[in-house]
């Protein structure tokens, strides 16, 4: 089974949403709220991950 690609509206559609994660994440970690850290770091994970690439 092959996967569907995306348009690049959809690929600019959910950037943005993981975008406004980040931000939401960001701005709960500066107001104190430490414990964001992770969930940052897995978001921006998410945003620069490239599955297709095999890096060694």
């Amino acid at each position: 089974m092959s996967r569907q690609k995306r348009s690049i509206k959809e690929n600019n559609d959910k950037l943005k949403v993981q975008l406004e994660l980040l931000r939401s994440y960001t701005e709960h970690f500066d107001s104190g709220m430490i414990h964001m850290a992770l969930p940052m770091a897995t978001q921006a994970r998410v945003l620069i991950h490239q599955t297709d690439m095999l890096l060694y």
